[in-house]
């Protein structure tokens, strides 16, 4: 597609494909992106362009300027608009989860950080006499080192000549007929209360009030005595106290004004209180204590006899052959009995062998997005998924790349086990079963869908996707090729996939609802729902093949059900 934006041509390509939006989709070339209608109808007008180039916030990615396309008569029609393209990045949401703040190593410290960014530039926007209005967890991007957060979607804000007309539901203020700044102040808090909790500050159990939009009209939040917050969210107490105060007065006492902007280096008002489980007492399973390590165990790896145990800190600290150590990596692979860490730094793979604690030698290449599964590793470099092979001496291997698969530079993001790709508003899933191996699955239900979480394991696919607002999560059986079956799952709480899948097939997973469901892989919907008081959603999986497990704080166990 060739296009005009002022004087200048751009020819646009599949290879240049960003994304598939609800009004559009996305290329970019180089520093500049390009938002083409579906129907151009719905263009910006010129005159919003102007009156939002009052924002001046380095931050606030704004339209710039009209594209245009001629038609067969040679007369020129206006499609959409230009910005400035940011490169890797993550849809706020996708932050949410206790399980990627680990994962990705992202501190409470860091997102409180994002949150007075965000504060002050929705700050900034009400000082030009314009309002977000959509202030939504879609319309925020947070860059790959976690320390910016970019404001988007922002054709769609109310300026002085064009008022806005869309607010998604789960941020919109039930007790305001009218837009305004104390109502986008409502939204930024429930946006950021669920960045830094993890959890919908309407959302949990209550024993008689079922419906978010009940409980919004009634100011029943978390701080409600009578509602159970899920174990994986972080504690209240932990919220800065003057922050704590203000989303208790806004949430629960129907207050309506700005937030305090003094919260950063305070602590909460009340220590934090976390309950002890005893888990002798569990009704269904049987726990064993398998390992303690000297921290906070977050995952667990074993491929074929390489077993450790890693914790997410500043940096990240494993416990591998009896040593305790320390290395920066984004995945972890296996060479023999060498444990190889792979990493993304400035565009650019390194790897490091972490039995012998020195850089690996290998040809510099750039990559965009990396994976690992059962130990092997994986990257995006532009258009082709590569397998990191290694030859030679354990302690200092050769390293080649095999190209096994093809990939849309812009539209592919990895997540553990699997690379997902929206190809034109088509969604196809590149799975490695073995060496040299690449499958690319078709998910239909997945077209033009916003995925915000996924994981792959031994031939089970869970995808969690948002729709207006809410969340969806979908299981598939992947195999040779096929998709085999799909499930399900609507209107769930965004709390992070946690599952497991045994060698035997059978798939151990948490549910939303803090419950335990076991089924085989090729029956999805055949399932066992297990409940016990003592183990609820707070507990990551984890699985060597055989054996289910959990960590604890420092410990790691055994998990199996009682007979």
């Amino acid at each position: 597609m060739r296009v005009k934006v002022n004087k200048t041509y751009y020819d646009l390509s599949e290879n240049d494909f960003v994304a598939h939006g609800g009004e559009g989709r996305v290329y970019a070339v180089k520093r500049t992106a390009f938002k083409i209608y579906d129907d151009a109808n719905k263009v910006i007008p010129a005159g919003k362009i102007k009156e939002l180039s009052k924002l001046a916030h380095r931050d606030i990615i704004k339209p710039k300027a009209l594209i245009e396309v001629q038609d067969s008569s040679g007369d020129y029609l206006v499609i959409g608009y230009s910005m400035r393209y940011i490169k890797t990045t993550y849809a706020l949401c996708e932050l949410f989860p206790k399980a990627f703040k680990n994962r990705k190593n992202v501190s409470d410290k860091k997102c409180l950080s994002l949150i007075a960014q965000m504060q002050e530039t929705v700050s900034h926007i009400h000082s030009k006499k314009i309002l977000i209005v959509d202030l939504n967890e879609m319309n925020f991007m947070v860059n790959s080192r976690f320390d910016k957060v970019y404001f988007i979607d922002v054709d769609s804000y109310q300026t002085p000549s064009y008022p806005a007309t869309a607010i998604m539901d789960n941020i919109k203020d039930r007790h305001s007929k009218t837009f305004s700044e104390l109502t986008d102040w409502f939204s930024w808090g429930i946006v950021t209360f669920n960045l830094l909790v993890g959890i919908h500050p309407y959302k949990g159990k209550h024993p008689h009030v079922k419906t978010m939009d009940e409980r919004m009209q009634k100011n029943i939040s978390v701080f409600d005595p009578n509602v159970r917050v899920p174990k994986t969210c972080n504690s209240l107490n932990a919220i800065p106290g003057n922050l704590r105060q203000w989303y208790k007065a806004v949430f629960q006492d129907g207050l309506r004004e700005a937030p305090p902007i003094d919260y950063l280096g305070t602590h909460s008002i009340m220590p934090i209180s976390e309950a002890k489980c005893s888990y002798s007492k569990c009704v269904a399973y049987v726990v064993t204590e398998e390992k303690e390590a000297q921290w906070d165990i977050h995952d667990y790896y074993k491929f074929k006899n390489t077993e450790c145990l890693i914790n997410n800190a500043e940096r990240y600290n494993l416990y591998f052959k009896g040593r305790y150590l320390s290395a920066k990596f984004n995945v972890l692979g296996v060479y023999g009995s060498t444990l190889i860490a792979g990493s993304i730094v400035d565009d650019k793979l390194e790897l490091y062998n972490i039995s012998k604690m020195r850089s690996i030698k290998h040809i510099e290449v750039q990559a965009d997005n990396i994976i690992s599964i059962d130990g092997r590793i994986y990257i995006q470099c532009a258009n082709n998924i590569m397998e990191v092979c290694f030859q030679g001496k354990e302690y200092d291997p050769m390293v080649s790349l095999r190209k096994v698969g093809n990939a849309l530079p812009h539209a592919t993001k990895a997540y553990p086990g699997v690379m997902l790709q929206n190809m034109l508003g088509t969604c196809y899933a590149s799975i490695f079963p073995k060496e040299g191996e690449c499958y690319q699955y078709h998910l239909p239900s997945l077209d033009k869908c916003t995925i915000v979480d996924a994981k792959y394991s031994n031939e089970v696919l869970m995808v969690v996707i948002t729709k207006k607002g809410k969340y969806d999560r979908f299981i598939f059986h992947l195999k040779k090729g096929k998709v085999i079956e799909e499930r399900e799952i609507n209107d769930v709480d965004h709390s992070g996939l946690n599952f497991v899948v045994l060698n035997n097939g059978i798939c151990v997973s948490m549910t939303e609802q803090e419950k335990v469901e076991v089924f085989y892989k090729d029956k999805l919907t055949s399932i066992k729902v297990i409940e016990d008081p003592m183990i609820g959603s707070g507990i990551r999986l984890f699985t060597d093949g055989s054996k289910v497990f959990f960590a604890d704080k420092k410990k790691l166990y055994h998990l199996s059900v009682k007979e």
